[in-house]
């Protein structure tokens, strides 16, 4: 009987994203191409928006683990506070090669889709012990550590997500973690 809930919850958040896509255009801020967040170094979140097209799956091979030093996890909301620079650690793999993903991002994006924030990952780590959950033998590059300035976040709730993207189509890590951007 639950088993429609199983569908039913990626296709809510794909459905969360065109509505992304949509919104972000009569927002008012004005969006960053995607080219423009991929070629951009670490340090800042850029509001953005998919590019036209990209297919989107969502995916579980990834963890966001700290925020600022501290863990966190889904059933506690972590304060930011605009403008300030924050870090994120965590790890993403591929799960068909289980390899590490190259083109990595953290975004902060509203619940209800309606704007994208995303930061280009910076420094990659090595991660034994993913490797070994993984049941690889090469831990290199599994790991990621990401910062950014918050200052183009406008204060609200969002949720906190992996995004990695090879030839326009996007893989969508969401473990349910919230952040709230506070002025």
């Amino acid at each position: 009987m639950g088993s429609w809930i199983w569908y039913a919850k990626p296709l809510l958040g794909v459905a969360s994203l065109i509505g992304l896509t949509l919104a972000l255009v009569s927002c008012g801020e004005s969006p960053e191409s995607w080219d423009k967040v991929a070629a951009s170094a670490p340090g800042k979140f850029l509001v953005t928006q998919l590019p036209p097209g990209a297919k989107l799956v969502h995916v579980k091979d990834c963890n966001i683990e700290s925020l600022d030093g501290s863990r966190i996890t889904a059933d506690k909301v972590v304060t930011i506070k605009r403008g300030s620079e924050i870090k994120i650690t965590g790890w993403a793999a591929d799960g068909v090669t289980k390899k590490a993903v190259q083109n990595l991002y953290v975004v902060i994006v509203q619940p209800q889709g309606a704007v994208l924030y995303a930061a280009k990952s910076g420094n990659r780590v090595n991660r034994q012990d993913v490797a070994d959950y993984l049941k690889q033998p090469n831990p290199t590059g599994f790991g990621f550590e990401s910062s950014g300035d918050t200052s183009s976040i406008q204060p609200g709730p969002y949720n906190l997500v992996v995004l990695s993207e090879q030839q326009k189509a996007f893989q969508m890590c969401d473990a349910g973690l919230k952040v709230e951007v506070a002025p």
